[in-house]
């Protein structure tokens, strides 16, 4: 059985095989995504290099914590995928960008995550991926993250939550992820 996925003006199929290998795809473009925005936040991740550069915070922030959500976005849907949830049922609602579903579909699926992290990225889900798009659009007077170490934290024990069932599907596909 072949799922499709419509866009506008066209139909993609997804065949059943690139069902399986999706986990292991969405999970490696986490990995990038979550390295960019660390490299982005690295230079302030020093309380006193922050302080002295605020203005520098300023203008890398809301790119860093959109990075950080997409990782997010694609560490949940590689864990529902190997899961065995189709890839075109992640591109809809309720799932779609919506960390918060996405994150409680995860935990019912068996995704141990630490309750502080997972109510944690339930709260970050507000800013992330429902309107009005906290960290894609700019918005005077929201309030900002002082710092990406909480955020990054609690992306990294995602990643390390979701790397075990990603990758014992990517194995049994001949093609694991290595280490995390």
């Amino acid at each position: 059985m072949t799922d499709e996925r419509a866009h506008p003006g066209q139909t993609v199929k997804i065949s059943p095989e690139q069902q399986r290998e999706s986990g292991l795809l969405f999970f490696r473009s986490g990995n990038q995504y979550r390295k960019a925005a660390i490299d982005g936040a690295e230079k302030y991740r020093d309380p006193l290099a922050a302080f002295k550069e605020a203005e520098g915070w300023a203008t890398i922030h809301d790119p860093v914590c959109n990075l950080l959500g997409h990782a997010a976005e694609l560490y949940l849907k590689a864990f529902l995928i190997a899961k065995g949830v189709p890839v075109t049922d992640l591109a809809k609602k309720p799932f779609g960008h919506d960390l918060g579903n996405l994150c409680k579909e995860a935990v019912s699926r068996g995704l141990v995550l630490d309750a502080e992290y997972a109510e944690g990225l339930t709260e970050f889900a507000r800013d992330y991926g429902m309107a009005p798009y906290t960290f894609r659009y700019p918005d005077i007077g929201r309030r900002k993250l002082n710092f990406p170490d909480l955020l990054i934290e609690m992306i990294d024990a995602l990643r390390d939550a979701a790397f075990d069932t990603v990758n014992q599907k990517a194995r049994s596909l001949g093609t694991p992820i290595g280490p995390s």
